[in-house]
């Protein structure tokens, strides 16, 4: 077997690095914001943590599949990743050569990486056509071009890889005046990764907007031990009646201008943190515009949105009165 690095140049290291600061200070930005209007609150904080877990697992993908060398050996080509190896079969390949810097110019990225640890995915440029990156530098490149596709790799030594290659593969000859011809990309293929991506912003979309559904409220009711303030769908939350120690109907002009310091709201559904000059801050739970029931309880001010408030009111006050 014969091995070849693949050593990034300069602007992929500048690259990444920038990448990485840019990512890094976005996400510690949003887990700043979040714990600023969460106010501690897991629930509320959780939204917030979708964006950094999803710049990690961008920043992992990239750095398992960046190549990391070339192996050529008995029967194949290996790009050498920290997972899933690229496999070419050596009888596969038709041509192999240096690819000049000329030819290398105007890629476009289709799928994959452009820079973070490297350059790889699948690409495209009016010189080539539809093509596959596995390169750590955007200069020295390789051209393989086998029986359906192309690569274009960046061994550290272009010319000993390129005579390495055209020793064992078998079908082989040398071009250094780069492909054919362009090759076109198959409409399935740009269907498929227009769908994939419209799919995934829609599944990450979805995903927050259900999870803020799952937490909003629905129904208030007095139990024995509680004020039970029931979710769509997600576990209820119990205000002991313990920590109660006042509950009346709120006046309707107690029951305007209030602004969110942490919390949700969704048209009638808000429910979180909010605050109003009136009523300072205050825990609200509401699932539509009044009239409101405001309870005192030992952990501060709660807001809730009852069907019937002077019944809940009253419900409250005897089970406070029984204690």
């Amino acid at each position: 077997m014969t091995r070849f690095e693949a050593p990034n140049d300069q602007q992929v290291r500048a690259s990444s690095r920038i990448v990485l600061l840019v990512l890094a200070a976005a996400s510690a930005g949003l887990l700043a914001l979040g714990l600023a209007l969460s106010q501690g609150d897991l629930e509320l904080l959780w939204p917030f943590l979708l964006a950094p877990l999803a710049f990690a697992v961008v920043v992992g993908a990239a750095f398992l599949l960046a190549p990391r060398g070339y192996a050529i050996c008995e029967r194949e080509l290996r790009v050498e990743r920290a997972i899933l190896p690229v496999r070419i079969p050596l009888s596969s390949i038709r041509t192999v050569g240096p690819l000049p810097d000329e030819q290398a110019r105007g890629m476009l990225r289709v799928g994959g990486s452009g820079g973070l640890f490297g350059h790889f995915g699948r690409y495209w440029s009016r010189r080539l056509g539809a093509f596959r990156m596995y390169a750590s530098r955007r200069s020295g490149l390789v051209l393989v071009e086998t029986l359906g596709e192309g690569f274009v790799l960046s061994p550290g030594d272009p010319e000993a890889f390129v005579a390495a290659v055209l020793a064992r593969a078998p079908a082989r000859r040398s071009d250094g005046a780069g492909p054919a011809g362009p090759r076109r990309i198959p409409a399935t293929r740009v269907v498929r990764a227009v769908a994939l991506a419209v799919a995934s912003l829609l599944v990450v979309v979805g995903s927050l907007f259900a999870w803020l559904w799952a937490l909003s409220p629905e129904a208030a009711l007095v139990t024995a031990e509680a004020v039970r303030v029931e979710r769509r769908w997600a576990p209820a939350v119990e205000l002991p009646l313990s920590e109660v120690r006042a509950a009346e109907v709120l006046a309707p002009q107690y029951g305007r201008r209030w602004w969110r310091t942490g919390g949700t709201a969704m048209g009638r559904t808000r429910y979180g943190r909010f605050a109003s000059r009136e009523l300072g801050p205050f825990r609200l739970w509401a699932w539509r515009y009044g009239p409101y029931v405001l309870l005192e309880t030992d952990q501060g001010r709660v807001v809730l949105s009852p069907d019937d408030p002077e019944r809940f009111v009253a419900e409250v006050r005897e089970r406070l009165g029984a204690r």
